[in-house]
C-alpha cells in the first residue's frame, strides 16, 4: 500500500505534505532525507489514526512521490475495513 506525497523546494529544503492524508506533513534537508521523513511522518499519522478509530482514506493522488506503508499498519487498515464493510 502506498500513497504518493508532493514535495516543494525552499532553498535546500523539501517540504513534504500528501493530499490523501491530511496531517501528513515533513521535511527534509535535500531530496533523500525528505522521502526519508515522509516514510516516519506517513505511517506515524496512519498509526494514530488507526488507533483513535478514524477512518482512513484511500488513496486518490497518484503523481508525486510514492511512499511505502509499513506492513502492520496496511494491515490493519485493510481489517479496518473489511471489519466495516461487513
Amino acid at each position: 500500500m502506498t500513497y504518493n506525497c508532493v514535495l516543494e523546494k525552499e532553498g535546500e529544503c523539501y517540504n513534504v505534505s500528501f493530499p490523501d492524508v491530511p496531517g501528513a506533513i515533513s521535511y527534509g534537508i535535500g531530496m533523500k532525507h525528505a522521502l526519508q521523513m515522509a516514510h516516519e511522518a506517513l505511517n506515524a499519522i496512519l498509526e494514530l489514526e488507526i488507533e483513535s478509530g478514524n477512518t482512513i482514506n484511500e488513496p486518490k493522488y497518484f503523481e508525486g512521490y510514492p511512499i511505502q506503508v509499513k506492513s502492520n499498519i496496511a494491515l490493519a487498515i485493510f481489517l479496518k475495513k473489511a471489519q466495516v464493510s461487513r
